[in-house]
């Protein structure tokens, strides 16, 4: 059976692809891996402690905020009260 240079074209065309998919893989493989390598356990567990007082933080300036909120709230709640009350 004979080919035809087209066909020898596309065979290389899909040898070329496989190898640009091939090298590319293997990069981005090689990437994720130095990512997901795993840390010694001191190193881990001061990133987690480090983590969680960032957490901590965080949470701790939300409720703060969240109840200066809640007390202006009232507090322009107990305005209206008094002024509807004196009229």
């Amino acid at each position: 059976m004979m080919m035809h240079a087209s066909d020898r074209n596309s065979h290389k065309s899909n040898g070329a692809a496989f190898m640009t998919g091939w090298a590319t893989g293997t990069l981005i493989g090689a990437g994720l891996a130095f990512l997901f390598v795993p840390k010694r356990g001191t190193e881990l567990r001061r990133q987690i402690s480090k983590s969680a007082d960032k957490l901590h933080r965080r949470a701790s300036d939300a409720c703060r905020d969240a109840s200066q909120k809640v007390n202006d709230i009232m507090e322009k709640g107990r305005e209206v009260y008094r002024a509807a009350r004196a009229h």
